[in-house]
């Protein structure tokens, strides 16, 4: 029975778990945790389901993310059954990514599993590639943005200090004002001394319920912290990248 289970599975795995789709090539990589020391890991993982590969190997120089459900598109095998599995090393790995991720029209030509222990056991799970913030944010529920691998948690006054890297941080948010030559969208902090603005560009406003039901509202976001003529914002590009805390 545990070999029709197998064989089953790694049918549903060619064919996208079960979907009509077109023949695709298979990429697995175990994701070993256990025996790999903190210090040498070239990767960084978060609970929501995903990695982040510490490399800038990508052509725009992002790094590469495998983003992947934690309850579906997953399946459980035994350590004799994962040996009948062909393994990719790291390198391997990051040549598929690069190949699919440089060149967007091959996304559908590769399938990617994470493989990962759990006891005794492993857990297979089917991976999305994405290449930049905003393809895992299409990909992922409205409360997962701030789970998302790799982001650094600061506290406002720090965004200076954090240019070109995805963060999260917390405030309250005094006011708002448009950019008169650019119609960016800025929303700022009630704490003059810590900094905290939020923007959202004119091109992104209509994604966006944009009334005053920020104004005063202690917020959460996360996002890119990019200059904005010479002020450090957080930019976002969509509604799951802020919330209003309680």
């Amino acid at each position: 029975m545990k070999q029709l289970l197998f064989y089953t599975f790694v049918l549903f795995s060619l064919t996208g778990f079960g979907q009509n789709k077109p023949k695709v090539d298979t990429v697995y990589y175990l994701l070993d945790t256990a025996k790999t020391l903190p210090t040498d890991r070239m990767w960084e993982t978060n609970k929501s389901g995903g990695i982040k590969l510490l490399c800038n190997c990508l052509k725009d120089g992002g790094q590469p993310i495998l983003f992947y459900s934690s309850i579906a598109n997953r399946q459980m095998i035994d350590p004799h059954n994962l040996k009948k599995f062909k393994l990719n090393t790291l390198p391997q790995l990051i040549t598929r990514l690069q190949s699919v991720l440089n060149d967007r029209s091959s996304l559908e030509t590769v399938a990617f599993y994470l493989i990962m222990s759990a006891g005794k056991n492993y857990i297979i799970h089917r991976a999305t590639p994405a290449n930049s913030f905003d393809d895992v944010l299409r990909l992922i529920p409205d409360d997962g943005a701030f789970l998302i691998p790799g982001l650094k948690k600061i506290t406002p006054d720090l965004l200076k200090a954090n240019l070109n890297k995805d963060v999260i941080t917390e405030g309250r948010i005094a006011s708002f004002r448009i950019d008169p030559v650019d119609k960016d969208f800025i929303l700022l902090g009630a704490n003059k001394d810590d900094n905290l603005a939020v923007m959202i560009r004119s091109s992104d406003r209509i994604k966006f319920d944009l009334s005053e039901r920020f104004k005063g509202k202690k917020i959460k976001v996360t996002g890119q912290v990019i200059d904005h003529k010479g002020t450090p914002v957080i930019l976002i590009t969509n509604e799951k990248q802020i919330q209003i805390i309680p």
